[in-house]
């Protein structure tokens, strides 16, 4: 397996520096490095080009988040659209988690009890003006999941945040559902 330090020259090692420790989003939602290092190459690979075999580097790096290191009872990935999971083949948090767990031995992962209401176009295709307006009934918690998320402390991760409104929606309906505590973690982060 391609390791971290294998997989960048010198100068994307030079240009991934993390974000600074403790620096959010905003108030639970934090990111570890910027959209504009040498990672959003990878993650592109990984999305459109459906190359699995970056989610293994990619979840390397985001395994290095202090977020890990409080205690979890659920890491869930944000879910695609069943139909968008269709034709992808795959969701690309999933399989970054799944490289995380291999890093994070005991990493607590379960069937994610979201799921995404409805579909819409992709958020780069988007303006940050649409991106903003994502409802928060873009997610749910279906009556039958909810055992999954009340009473429970959750890490909900995606791989870009942007303007937080998909991390928002999706926090907002596991704390409708009952959750104790939820906060997020993405990859990359615009600035």
């Amino acid at each position: 397996m391609l390791r971290v330090p294998d997989l960048l020259c010198a100068r994307c090692r030079r240009d991934d520096a993390p974000l600074p420790t403790g620096a959010r989003f905003e108030a639970g939602i934090h990111a570890e490095c910027s959209y504009d290092g040498p990672w959003r190459h990878a993650l592109h690979r990984l999305k459109y080009e459906r190359s699995l075999a970056w989610a293994g580097p990619l979840g390397e790096r985001l395994a290095q988040s202090p977020v890990f290191d409080q205690q979890w009872d659920l890491v869930v990935a944000v879910p695609l659209y069943w139909r968008r999971r269709l034709e992808r083949g795959f969701n690309q948090v999933e399989a970054i988690l799944d490289a995380v767990g291999r890093h994070r031995p005991g990493l607590p992962r379960a069937r994610c009890p979201l799921r995404r209401r409805r579909a819409g176009q992709p958020q780069q295709q988007r303006s940050a003006h649409q991106r903003r307006s994502l409802g928060p009934d873009a997610f749910d918690v279906p009556p039958r999941r909810r055992r999954l998320a009340t009473g429970r402390k959750i890490l909900v991760v995606d791989d870009v945040v942007t303007t937080g409104s998909t991390l928002r929606a999706a926090m907002g309906a596991l704390q409708r559902a009952g959750a104790a505590r939820v906060e997020a973690l993405a990859l990359l982060r615009t600035l």
